[in-house]
């Protein structure tokens, strides 16, 4: 779990920087899949969640740990309730969907990094500035 921490950590600090464009009304492919996998983690379905990583994502977040990492944050913020927002950036050659959630006690910002074969490649939890 500690690796798992300095891989998100890590992964943070370099896409800090990635500029963000502002959302269209309707949401484009990314960041639809970006909520269908939200989702999936709200829903418990962690097995069609980690069938969408890629080969080094499956590696550094395995299924359980995957798991644990949801069930981690909602025991920090509270129970998910929904999709409050969302929003897109393109880091060359990364697709990035943000989707802002509503916990029970916070807004999480959910950053679900795409590659160009609409694999997950990276994954982010982080405080959001979301104000309802």
């Amino acid at each position: 779990m500690k690796k798992l921490w300095i891989v998100v950590l890590i992964a943070m600090i370099g896409l800090a920087g990635c500029g963000g464009t502002p959302a269209p009304e309707e949401k484009d492919s990314w960041a639809e899949l970006g909520s269908q996998f939200v989702q999936q983690l709200a829903d418990g379905e962690y097995e069609e969640a980690f069938a969408q990583f890629d080969d080094t994502m499956k590696e550094a977040l395995p299924l359980a740990d995957l798991e644990q990492t949801w069930l981690a944050v909602q025991a920090q913020v509270g129970d998910y309730v929904q999709e409050v927002d969302w929003a897109r950036e393109t880091d060359d050659p990364y697709e990035i969907a943000i989707i802002t959630g509503e916990f029970a006690n916070a807004y999480i910002d959910i950053r679900v990094v795409f590659n160009a074969d609409e694999q997950v490649s990276g994954l982010f939890f982080q405080p959001s500035d979301y104000q309802p």
